[in-house]
């Protein structure tokens, strides 16, 4: 039986960096791009890909049920479609995937859930009402940013009780315990709450230089966070991907979750390239392979080159002229890894001139809504 695998978004990044890495990894595999519109050049980016442009999810399940001799397995790219597709009652029985009840996603996607459900457990930053600040406004601030949302995307640093006007209704507000540039991303593949597979990334550069995108990024591992990070999603009963921000409370030393995404990551690239294949141990799950045994390098990089690396570089190129030129064995590239020099160049100009990603970005970047 023929197995596919299901990529939202052909511009997306984690779409591209996983295609070109797992039909190296698993040939018998192959993957349907779906979208709203899908052109000529995104096309292109996908040698032997199969692409849908469809309206919907409901669109999408219809294609898949009229395939009962194709087993198609959904990575979970979009938060909002997984939402969507464990909100049904039924999916069709020829698509696989790993994902919790939906009440345990619902919980762990919402921030304000979330922080106030381990906060007591001091695995998360203290939770705050607004109502508590305008009786107490801790010294070290606090952090607002939307209870369901995209990374940085409307995130407010509050630093006096004088600017709570700020606060959208609905925002999450944590107590501020560091900056975004020092967040530790800890990622965990899961089944039925037992950790299967699991590794860490620290940021090493960022744009803006004090928290936004990571640009570059190694991999790490702090017992500590691996040890939180386990604890929570035991009980959520998590099953599949997910993701935990990390940050180090700076006066009792804990690492704290600020808050966990349900979905895969901008630099999911990273887990496979440095050998931890969490999206590789993930499809075998839902096929109900065996795990294969893998080798991890003692460590790895990831760099997103275009734009950010590549304008850190040209600050200094004399300096830095090994960024500009020179790859290295142990690093991986957003858009890049395994694309080839002409499809790598072709995702670059492809992402240009889609405005939509820019504005998202931009917000990100920003931290404006």
């Amino acid at each position: 039986m023929a197995v596919v695998v299901v990529l939202h978004a052909p511009t997306d990044r984690r779409a591209f960096d996983l295609f070109n890495w797992l039909r190296v990894e698993r040939p018998d595999l192959r993957f349907l791009l779906w979208a709203k519109k899908i052109n000529t050049a995104e096309r292109w980016l996908y040698p032997a890909g199969e692409f849908l442009a469809v309206a919907d999810l409901e669109a999408l399940l219809a294609h898949i049920a009229a395939q009962q001799q194709t087993t198609f397995v959904w990575l979970p790219l979009m938060e909002d479609d997984l939402s969507a597709l464990l909100s049904k009652p039924q999916i069709p029985p020829n698509l696989r995937l790993l994902a919790p009840a939906v009440a345990d996603f619902e919980l762990a996607r919402n921030k304000t859930s979330f922080t106030a459900r381990f906060s007591q457990q001091q695995l998360t930053p203290q939770h705050y009402t607004l109502e508590e600040l305008q009786q107490h406004f801790p010294a070290s601030g606090v952090v607002a940013k939307p209870a369901i949302g995209k990374g940085a995307i409307g995130r407010q640093y509050i630093n006096s009780a004088a600017d709570l006007y700020k606060i959208q209704p609905g925002d999450t507000i944590q107590q501020r315990i560091g900056a975004g540039k020092e967040v530790i991303g800890a990622f965990f593949l899961m089944q039925h709450g037992k950790v299967i597979r699991h590794y860490q990334h620290q940021r090493v550069r960022t744009y803006p230089t004090d928290g936004g995108v990571s640009s570059c990024a190694k991999t790490v591992l702090i017992p500590d966070i691996e040890a939180a990070g386990a604890q929570m999603l035991a009980e959520l009963h998590w099953h599949g991907l997910a993701m935990l921000e990390f940050l180090q409370d700076p006066i009792t030393g804990r690492y704290l979750a600020i808050e966990c995404n349900p979905r895969l990551w901008g630099s999911c690239l990273l887990g496979e390239f440095a050998g931890h294949g969490l999206v590789a141990g993930y499809i075998q799950l839902a096929l109900g392979e065996s795990l294969a045994r893998r080798q991890a390098l003692p460590q790895a990089y990831i760099r997103w080159y275009f734009p950010y690396e590549l304008l850190y570089a040209l600050r200094s190129p004399i300096r830095r002229f090994k960024l500009l030129w020179g790859g290295a064995a142990d690093t991986c590239y957003i858009g890049g890894t395994r694309a080839g020099w002409w499809r790598a160049l072709l995702f670059i100009a492809v992402s240009v001139f889609k405005p939509e990603k820019w504005h998202i970005l931009y917000k990100k970047i920003t931290g404006s809504r």
